[in-house]
């Protein structure tokens, strides 16, 4: 479903079923739930040393509201398939280790391919997991494609992990990247 600009009425018109509908039931729906998904990854991924890796999100999403992500088919990407304003977000632990330095990137391809959000953590510390997140708002056409792109420089592979195990609630952390539609832009 998607927003119709509403009609301007003026003195004289006859409001009927299928205005009512288009510009109030219609409009109300799309607002009660925009575009929008939480693609999520329950398992370790292993990230090679000084390459750069795009996250594979290949769980069952928290949500997709307009068919952006599919875990199985296209694992790494979210497609906007309504064009407008979306807070975009990612988030991921390295597993604990203590040399070199950590990267994510959200990455936006399609009309305007552009690295809209990032973090680099230069100081991981040996025993303690690095926990690294990324968000953006980003006016998308239909049809760009969102992905995350991580990269380490530990001497060895490191895994993209969900452990517990230094966590400050002791709860498995959250891997996932998403975009919730927040306008239309204009």
């Amino acid at each position: 479903m998607a927003w119709s600009t509403p009609a301007t009425f003026t003195t004289g018109n006859v409001l009927t079923a299928a205005q009512m509908n288009t510009n109030v039931r219609d409009n109300t729906g799309f607002l009660h739930s925009p575009p929008g998904c939480v693609a999520a990854r329950t398992t370790a991924q292993v990230i090679a040393t000084g390459t750069v890796t795009t996250l594979s999100f290949n769980a069952t999403d928290i949500y997709d509201t307009d068919s952006m992500h599919d875990p199985v088919g296209t694992p790494t990407t979210i497609t906007f398939n309504t064009a407008g304003v979306y807070e975009c977000f990612v988030s991921c632990q390295f597993a604990a280790n203590g040399t070199g330095a950590r990267w994510i990137t959200l990455r936006v391809a399609g009309s305007s391919p552009e690295e809209i959000g990032g973090m680099k953590d230069t100081g991981p510390t040996s025993g303690v997991n690095s926990y690294m997140n990324a968000a953006s708002r980003y006016k998308a056409t239909a049809a760009d494609s969102l992905v995350s792109d991580v990269q380490q420089t530990s001497g060895g592979n490191l895994s993209v992990t969900n452990s517990n195990a230094t966590t400050l609630g002791g709860v498995n952390p959250v891997i996932w990247m998403g975009a919730q539609w927040v306008s239309d832009g204009t």
